[in-house]
C-alpha cells in the first residue's frame, strides 16, 4: 500500500520499528509458497499425468514456487538493509522503493501464476477424475480474479483490486486438497 500511496518513507520507518514482524511475515510466506508449490505439484499426479493441462499446472506451480524464494528475500533485503539506513538518515528511500516495486511486481505475477492459471489448469487436468464439477467451477472463478489481479497489478492498485485472487484461490486450494 505504501508504494500505491506515496508513504513508502513511512513504511521504512516502520519496517524498522516492526522489523520482527515483518521479517517473520516474509519468511512464512517464502515457506508458504514452497509448501503451496509442493501442494499443486501433488495434485497434479492425480489427473491426466501427462496432458498440457497438467504439465501446465506442474509450471505454474513450480515457476511461482521457485520465484518467491527469490523476490521474498529481495523484500527482505529492504527491511533489514535499507530500512534502518533510511532511518539512519541515509538517502536510500529511492533504491528501496525500486527494489520493493521489483519485489511486490514479481509476487503477483507469480501469485496470478500459480493461483490463477495453475488452479484452472489443475482443475481442467482433473474434472474427469477427481475434480468434482463444482470445484471446477470454482477453478474459473479463481482464472478471472487472475486476469483482475493482473490488471490491478499493472494499474497499480494491488492493495484494492490485485487481492481478489487470495481468498478465491487459496480456499479453492483447500477445498481441493479435502476433496483429493
Amino acid at each position: 500500500r505504501s508504494l500505491e500511496a506515496g508513504t513508502f518513507g513511512e513504511f521504512l520507518t516502520n519496517a524498522v520499528t516492526n522489523s520482527g514482524a515483518a521479517k517473520a511475515n516474509l519468511w512464512l510466506w517464502i515457506f508458504g509458497v514452497l509448501g503451496i508449490g509442493l501442494g499443486g505439484v501433488l495434485l497434479s499426479r492425480l489427473g491426466d499425468r501427462n496432458s498440457l493441462a497438467t504439465k501446465t499446472a506442474r509450471f505454474s506451480f513450480t515457476v511461482g514456487a521457485g520465484a518467491g524464494i527469490v523476490f521474498y528475500p529481495m523484500l527482505l533485503g529492504v527491511i533489514e538493509e535499507l530500512a534502518p539506513r533510511h532511518v539512519a538518515g541515509e538517502d536510500v528511500e529511492t533504491t528501496a522503493k525500486a527494489i520493493a516495486y521489483i519485489g511486490t511486481t514479481a509476487d503477483w505475477i507469480a501469485t496470478v501464476v500459480i493461483l490463477g492459471l495453475g488452479v484452472a489448469t489443475l482443475a481442467y487436468a482433473g474434472r474427469n477424475s477427481w475434480v468434482p464439477r463444482w470445484l471446477y467451477r470454482w477453478s474459473w472463478l479463481a482464472a478471472v480474479a487472475g486476469v483482475v489481479s493482473m490488471v490491478g497489478t499493472i494499474t497499480n492498485a494491488r492493495s484494492t483490486i490485485s487481492v481478489i485472487i487470495l481468498p478465491v484461490a487459496m480456499t479453492w486450494l483447500i477445498a481441493a486438497g479435502i476433496v483429493a
